[in-house]
């Protein structure tokens, strides 16, 4: 930036002189500023009215182009509280006989109240509660199974001595079933997650005949001494080998073999080096100074050293787990000695089912306190046939039926189904209002009255008005923005030439107006009106054409309404496609704006850069001239100064 020096020798306002100099320059940049801001304000104005357009395309327009929309059927039932029913557009007319004959429903398992074995400290129980504490034996390996469903896998619990109330229900979850503990009442609460026979579920327990070689497993990584959090990583992987090996899994078989095979080696190298470190610092005399090069070398030869007993351990490791998994492979359950699910207030549940889909149960031991809710397949009638289904809902012959109660013996529900006259009425007239809704808006943006003489108000305009007068100046420009827009304009002639086309049905042209949506005066500039429409303050006088026609000709109203409206959303969809100068979804010239508003931009950045080049050459040349009015000045008082001492 050059120098400047306003009016220290000259006395004059250099400021206010190039401000005025720079009037003439600055109003080209606020010009441009002008058109940037009410480009901003137009596309703010399309975004909006955008947003409109699309709801009707999307909304109200799709419904009426789609032919099920006029074949929408209404049924009802003699007796609701044990039969409701709904039809959908395929559904038969006419009466129907309906009789239920039994509720399906779903498996429930409450639990007994939990309570501490005899002679037992624990004063509370709650969801981090160890089974052991309970009464399990967890010294034989325990295993609680869940199976829901047709499913022929199992999810497994095996209990240990860490194992708590809290692992018992996540794992029912996992298994697919509904499980809490409520420490209120001290309750398990097990339901399958759907009714019906095969959604119920299997809980059963004992104890593998696998156990040994699974403490044997443990054995090897000297599990005793471990910590809690050593001790819950081995029995993770544990289990994580035993899923894989029931599951017949080779893969994750290998990779669980893996896994306990890398943990091995991670505990006995972290022993050593805690080991060595603890022996090098005891070494260290009091003067001697810690040495992390020492201690490295001292681990490293340590662990040289162990690298035979190491080898030996992963030998053990390798057998212990293929004892392991050929006991898993012919692995049976005992009997839980200890009571099993009893601890838990529960009891085993397991169930057969025949080949006409019935399940039987197995007796519940209710010694606990448990009881049980059986899952059952339900069943109706339909006009004298059977229908089995796992819930009470059903779908038949374009019907949709829940059962809420059986049927008395004799007793047979009506269900009367009809076309559903109302319905499509209420559609066709919401799609009326959107339309003129949206007619009425784009009516009056591209109508609007100029704004001729209203321009962007300046700084001292603002501050001479009101905020309220301020808003009604910009919305007369705003509103005016649109007006006589092309897209606009284009838009509108395409939504009001489609809605008056003719479609031919069996010979014979239709058009809106044939069935009662008619325009009415010019001046309303294409709004439909519904005769007969006791909420239309034009067509409530006229005769209702629509609703009559719904009920005597439903297929030609369907033909004409869908035809004529599918043709509109057609129109809108191509209008709206991505172009060079639109972007998809979008009824105006987006692209052409965003590139006018970069236009904009650029000229004012190169304004901005020639104004600021314009007012440094002004003061440029005003600083030139104060630094010779300067000389001057010095000159005449040397001159003066030499004229004086001469006399």
């Amino acid at each position: 930036m050059p120098i400047r020096m306003t009016g220290l020798i000259s006395n004059l306002d250099t400021e206010g002189i190039i401000k005025e100099l720079m009037g003439a320059q600055n109003l080209k940049k606020t010009k441009v500023e002008n058109k940037i801001t009410k480009l901003e304000w137009k596309q703010e104005k399309w975004k909006d009215l955008n947003t409109k357009i699309y709801k009707l395309y999307t909304d109200s327009l799709a419904d009426m182009k789609t032919e099920g929309t006029y074949l929408t059927k209404k049924a009802s039932s003699s007796n609701e509280s044990k039969l409701k029913v709904s039809a959908g557009s395929n559904a038969a007319e006419g009466t129907h006989s309906v009789t239920v004959g039994k509720l399906a429903s779903a498996q429930y398992l409450t639990g007994g109240v939990i309570k501490p074995p005899a002679g037992s400290s624990l004063t509370e129980i709650n969801r981090a509660t160890k089974l052991a504490d309970l009464g399990f034996d967890t010294s034989g390996s325990s295993v609680i199974k869940i199976q829901t469903g047709a499913s022929e896998v199992a999810t497994e619990l095996v209990v240990d001595e860490d194992t708590t109330i809290a692992d018992f229900i996540e794992k029912c979850k996992d298994a697919g079933i509904n499980a809490s503990f409520d420490d209120t009442y001290d309750r398990i609460f097990l339901s399958a997650k759907a009714s019906g026979v095969d959604n119920a579920f299997r809980i059963t327990t004992g104890v593998s005949s696998a156990g040994d070689e699974r403490e044997a497993l443990k054995d090897v990584f000297d599990f005793d001494n471990l910590s809690a959090g050593q001790k819950s990583k081995v029995n993770t992987l544990i289990d994580n080998l035993r899923t894989a090996s029931l599951g017949d899994d080779g893969t994750a078989m290998t990779e669980a073999e893996e896994a306990l095979s890398d943990y091995l080696t991670t505990l006995q190298t972290d022993k050593i080096k805690k080991e060595t470190e603890e022996a090098y610092r005891a070494s260290l005399a009091k003067e001697e100074d810690f040495s992390q090069e020492t201690l490295d070398t001292k681990i490293s030869e340590a662990l040289a050293a162990a690298e035979t007993q190491m080898a030996e351990k992963a030998t053990e490791l390798g057998t212990a787990i293929g004892n392991y998994e050929n006991a898993l492979t012919d692995e049976t359950l005992s009997a839980a000695n200890d009571g099993g699910l009893k601890n838990l207030g529960l009891s085993d549940v397991d169930f057969s089912v025949d080949a006409n889909g019935e399940i039987s149960y197995s007796a519940l031991d209710e010694s606990a306190g448990a009881s049980l809710i059986k899952a059952s397949d339900g069943w109706i009638t339909y006009n004298g046939a059977k229908f089995e289904a796992s819930s009470n809902s059903y779908t038949i012959n374009g019907l949709n039926f829940t059962a809420n109660a059986v049927t008395t013996e004799g007793e047979a529900i009506s269900v009367t189904v009809n076309k559903d006259v109302d319905a499509v009425y209420d559609k066709v007239k919401n799609f009326i209002k959107q339309y003129n809704e949206l007619l009425d808006e784009m009516n009056k943006l591209y109508d609007a009255d100029s704004a001729k003489g209203y321009d962007i108000l300046t700084d001292e305009e603002r501050e001479a008005m009101t905020e309220d007068q301020i808003e009604k100046w910009e919305n007369k420009i705003k509103d005016s923005l649109l007006r006589r827009d092309d897209s606009l304009g284009s838009l509108l002639n395409t939504m009001k030439t489609t809605l008056a086309k003719s479609v031919n049905v069996n010979g014979k042209s239709y058009a809106l107006s044939s069935f009662g949506i008619v325009t009415s005066d010019y001046k309303e500039k294409g709004k439909l009106h519904l005769l007969g429409d006791s909420e239309d303050t034009y067509g409530k006088d006229y005769e209702d054409k629509l609703k009559a026609a719904l009920s005597e000709d439903a297929d030609t109203v369907m033909q004409v309404l869908s035809g004529v409206t599918k043709e509109l959303y057609d129109n809108m969809n191509e209008k709206m496609k991505s172009s060079t100068v639109n972007s998809a979804l979008t009824f105006y010239n987006d692209k052409q704006l965003d590139k006018t508003m970069k236009s904009y931009k650029d000229e004012l950045s190169t304004l901005e850069d020639r104004l600021k080049e314009i007012e440094d050459r002004y003061y440029a040349q005003f600083t030139r001239m104060e630094v010779a009015m300067s000389k001057l000045n010095s000159q005449q008082s040397s001159l003066g100064s030499f004229t004086g001492g001469g006399m």
